[in-house]
């Protein structure tokens, strides 16, 4: 059985997380995306260290959620060798864009404008978003809203994280928007009391507070889900990520889920990181019904 092959490297003194790519994809980007990873039966994956959807195990491999699907995936189609390029989620987008992977397995969130970016493979996850306060949630931060309303407060985020699009909905300043490359080092400011609030998925978030172990911080459900610009409740979904140029390779992996989902295999994949079927989709929900 292929393994999947995670390369990481220690954080950098100012939190960057080094992008372990190497060379560029090069010369071969001019040959159709499938057939290239036929040929060469390698393929290379990006994401970051984002648990459960994405992370580096203690074994040092790269798992999770979205690349053990994308590993099923890709061995499908002659893939025996898939390698992990971890960076920070921020970069992601662009770093596909360079062509230092073939795809992003992280769950991102589909949204029209990254849609303008790069192109989605259809939702393998959907969630509800919620946050991590101190112990007790001493200013009853319960929604976007709540946070939108009280000037003490200030929402931690991560870098490029499709939660901003909802803080910048809900009336949150950019003054009480603080960035962090990723949830660790977004906790450990809400802890120095540099946020009151860090936001994002909840699976993500649940699974955060639960490995810290920390009595100082908890997981808070959002009584209201935060709101798209028309003012509706917003149930995020998550896919693959794939340069536009890569039609082929998008549609292959469309094909392969679609077939996964029917036959109960994407359940059993995802089912070990806590995943249920509940926070899968149903298959009417595409890219795209959400990109424009």
């Amino acid at each position: 059985m292929s393994q999947l092959r995670g390369v990481w490297k220690s954080l950098l003194v100012g939190g960057l997380v080094a992008l372990l790519a190497g060379a560029s994809l090069g010369p071969t980007q001019a040959q159709e995306a499938l057939e290239r990873i036929k040929a060469q039966k390698t393929a290379r994956i990006g994401l970051s260290n984002f648990a459960p959807t994405s992370f580096v195990g203690a074994d040092g491999e790269v798992t999770g959620v979205s690349p053990e699907l994308a590993k099923a995936f890709l061995k499908s189609v002659g893939a025996d060798n898939v390698e992990g390029v971890v960076g920070e989620f921020g970069s992601l987008i662009g770093g596909l864009e360079a062509g230092r992977f073939d795809m992003i397995a992280v769950a991102m969130q589909i949204q029209p404008k990254r849609c303008e970016q790069i192109a989605f493979g259809d939702p393998e996850l959907q969630f509800l978003q919620g946050f991590v306060v101190k112990t007790g949630n001493p200013l009853d931060l319960r929604s976007f809203k709540d946070i939108a309303t009280n000037p003490n407060a200030r929402l931690g985020l991560l870098t490029g994280a499709g939660q901003i699009r909802f803080a910048d909905v809900a009336g949150i300043g950019k003054d009480r928007q603080v960035l962090f490359p990723d949830f660790e080092k977004a906790v450990a400011g809400l802890q120095a009391g540099r946020v009151e609030a860090v936001t994002g998925a909840g699976i993500a978030l649940k699974h955060i507070v639960l490995t810290l172990g920390q009595p100082d911080v908890e997981f808070a459900e959002l009584e209201v889900q935060p709101s798209d610009e028309n003012g509706k409740p917003v149930i995020a979904v998550a896919g693959m990520g794939f340069r536009k140029a890569d039609n082929d390779l998008r549609e292959a992996w469309n094909a392969w889920f679609h077939q996964a989902r029917q036959s109960g295999e994407a359940l059993k994949i995802v089912t070990p990181f806590g995943i249920a079927e509940s926070d899968i989709p149903g298959l009417d929900v595409t890219a795209a019904s959400i990109c424009p």
